[in-house]
């Protein structure tokens, strides 16, 4: 469903689309959702809800009973139901707009005149000015995404995960309310009394229930499987909970190191589950241009062609519903070692120095290695990133820009204080839960899959189990003494893999973890691409007044002499070819949206 809403009269300020819109009172609205009105006030529902309240069950419509839970004063508990969905509530002379809590949904965007969830229609409406916001796109060259509350769009914000939004329309003022926050998060963090064993247990009927929620009602049933845990027990799981045939999917690079394909095999005849091999290659790149229009706002991460290629080989003959992987990673806690040794560095007063080295490695590219392990270490509070450092978009930009990508302040990250376990748990929240598993993993991963129409779900973003395991101690999310994690001696996901370790095959559960990305090589190892690519990123840019071209140039350069270089290191390539990915989007996305250029394959914009 796409939807666009107004304060005032839908008639008068909306210009035509090309879209068949259905008109509500405030709100256009294209493609399937469930509607309910009681006189003036009124429910628009798209998506699913996997668990409602027990004293709604079996009434009424979705629609009619988001009514009746929102008219008994429960907005905040409609926004923590469990499922994949948007909603537009009106009630006399507000709106309430809600995405499910981890803001898989479609986006929402907004200011004090009006909210949609889709760029597309925002632009085909004419409802704003597309006029780009320069500190989002430096944010964005830099980590791969914007973070909500800002979007690429002068004077358009967008929700973040965990928020609702409250539209006044008599007054034209918006105001966000929050469905969990950090100070909840922390708040519960380690209440949990249960023994290791008793969580166990816990945790694996909750895993079982999540599933068993997501699968009721189909009748065909599908898994996403690569080489690992996650994917390894949704797949254990439903084989628990379900005796009929299962159809997984897997994604592998051919005559590669990083391929799973053998690992995800052994998993499915272990499981009894049909097994669907399938290979990316460098020609899936051509999606890209149809892949940025559909994300809304610039977006870039390495695993989203992997997403694409996987949903489109099953959109040909897809299960009804489909179990995905993503999150699980997040909700347990990631880049522990790092958080660890900046708990150290910043113990023995030693952050000066790695800022230091900083700004010298900044200068110097064959000091890259070292860089990129102190820079993790700098940034453990913060998500990982491969795009632009803040010395490079310096550099990258205008002139007349240069004030406005200055970094952020870091004041706020100041605020979980010096102990090792608060550290873990803001960067929990904030970095892996917020930041990396809501508005990236999942939001590229459920976007894709609508796309294509496909039906993905995740079992490992049930509130139940995000609610248990904030009570857990960091100990069962994350064993080992802080020495023992700085020295890549701790057990991410311990709790988890003690669950799994008697039922996965053993190698899945010796292996050392690899993550589900895609060698960058593959893509750009062809000579003459690279140099289309190149212009036609220049070509874009070459009038818009946002890079010195120079610079532009320079990087190019680096590109090349990176590519032909056969003993330079796998994580330099990889950085420089997501640099390149990151603003190739851009000017995809530029070309799209400003210049009102669509065209369906990279092929195609290629040609001079």
């Amino acid at each position: 469903m796409e939807f666009i809403g107004l304060s005032g009269s839908i008639d008068e300020k909306i210009k035509s689309s090309s879209k068949s819109l259905t008109k509500y009172p405030h709100v256009l609205i294209e493609g399937e959702h469930d509607y309910f009105c009681n006189n003036n006030e009124s429910v628009i529902l798209s998506g699913i809800v996997h668990e409602w309240p027990s004293h709604l069950t079996g009434t009424g419509t979705n629609a009619s009973r988001l009514y009746n839970l929102v008219k008994g004063n429960n907005i905040s508990v409609a926004a923590k139901l469990d499922g994949v969905f948007v909603a537009i509530i009106h009630l006399d002379s507000e709106i309430f707009i809600i995405r499910d809590f981890m803001g898989v949904g479609a986006q929402v965007y907004y200011n004090n005149h009006f909210f949609s969830n889709s760029m597309q229609l925002m632009k085909e409406c004419s409802i704003v000015p597309f006029e780009p916001d320069i500190h989002a796109v430096a944010a964005y060259l830099q980590k791969g995404y914007i973070p909500a509350p800002q979007s690429v769009i002068c004077g358009v914000s967008k929700l973040c995960p965990g928020e609702y939004l409250r539209f006044d329309i008599q007054t034209k003022q918006t105001e966000t309310l929050s469905s969990i926050s950090f100070g909840e998060f922390s708040k519960q963090a380690a209440s949990s009394k249960l023994s290791l064993n008793e969580a166990v247990n816990h945790y694996k009927e909750l895993h079982k229930k999540a599933i068993s929620k997501r699968i009721s009602g189909y009748d065909s049933v599908g898994v996403l499987l690569s080489g690992g845990y996650d994917s390894g027990g949704n797949l254990s799981a439903l084989r628990e909970l379900y005796s009929g045939e299962i159809a997984s999917y897997s994604i592998g690079f051919e005559n590669s190191a990083w391929s799973e394909l053998p690992l995800a095999k052994i998993m499915a005849e272990k499981f009894h589950a049909g097994f669907n091999p399938h290979f990316l290659t460098k020609n899936d790149i051509n999606n890209l241009p149809e892949i940025v229009r559909h994300m809304g706002d610039p977006f870039f991460e390495n695993g989203m062609l992997l997403n694409n290629k996987v949903c489109t080989e099953m959109s040909l003959s897809p299960p009804e519903v489909i179990l995905g992987g993503d999150g699980n990673d997040q909700l347990f806690g990631t880049s522990g070692r790092e958080v660890a040794l900046s708990y150290f560095f910043k113990k023995l007063k030693l952050r000066p120095f790695q800022k230091g080295f900083k700004y010298i490695a900044n200068r110097l590219p064959q000091l890259f290695r070292f860089s990129f392990h102190n820079e993790n270490i700098l940034q453990a509070m913060d998500s990982k990133y491969f795009g632009f450092s803040d010395y490079e978009l310096k550099k990258l930009f205008d002139a007349k820009h240069t004030e406005t990508i200055r970094q952020e302040t870091n004041s706020q990250k100041e605020i979980y204080g010096q102990d090792f376990n608060g550290m873990y748990y803001y960067r929990n929240f904030y970095a892996d839960i917020i930041n990396s598993a809501a508005q990236v993993i999942l939001f590229k991963a459920a976007q894709i899959a609508g796309m294509r129409k496909v039906n993905v779900v995740f079992p490992y973003l049930d509130t139940d189990i995000f609610r248990f395991l904030q009570t857990l101690p960091r100990e069962y999310k994350l064993k080992g003494s802080i020495k023992e994690i700085a020295m890549g001696k701790g057990k991410s996901k311990f709790l988890f893999k003690e669950y799994l370790k008697n039922t996965l095959p053993a190698e899945i559960t010796q292996r050392k973890k690899q993550g589900g990305f895609a060698p960058m090589s593959l893509f750009f190892d062809d000579a003459e691409f690279r140099k289309k690519v190149y212009s036609f990123i220049t070509r874009t840019f070459s009038t818009a007044g946002i890079f010195d071209l120079n610079e532009l140039q320079r990087f190019t350069t680096q590109v090349e002499q990176s590519t032909l270089d056969v003993k330079d290191w796998f994580w330099h390539k990889q950085t420089v070819y997501a640099q390149l990915s990151h603003l190739l989007v851009l000017a995809l996305w530029w070309q799209q949206f400003i210049m009102d250029n669509n065209r369906d394959l990279l092929d195609d914009f290629l040609i001079d």
